[in-house]
């Protein structure tokens, strides 16, 4: 039985960033995102608005992300916007928004 859910609670869903080293390689790192899922209608308006104004949007709070000094950051919109600027950041929570989104489930 399938059984409709409100968009309006938010999805915890994990996000695996490839953080870039030298010599062409990367290190994963993972934390735990808090998406609120979008419908269509409004996925589509803030997709329009560019990458800094989905995040926005959609990421909503998050476990498991540290500062430079290894010390817990606390969720707030500068973080998430700050966080938002670093372009491989940037490309693994839109990745992780979308499976989350369209229901495919994460790789261990």
């Amino acid at each position: 039985m399938f059984r409709i859910q409100s968009a309006s609670e938010p999805v915890e869903w994990p996000v695996t960033v490839k953080i870039p080293q030298h010599g062409g390689k990367t290190v994963k790192a993972t934390f735990n995102a808090r998406f609120r899922v979008l419908d269509e209608d409004e996925q589509s308006e803030s997709s329009a608005q560019g990458d800094p104004a989905f995040i926005a949007r959609v990421l909503v709070g998050w476990q498991g992300v540290e500062d430079a000094d290894g010390n817990e950051l606390a969720f707030s919109d500068e973080a998430r916007d700050k966080l938002a600027q670093i372009p491989y950041v940037k490309t693994a929570i839109i990745s992780a928004y979308f499976s989350c989104a369209n229901g495919v489930a994460a790789k261990n």
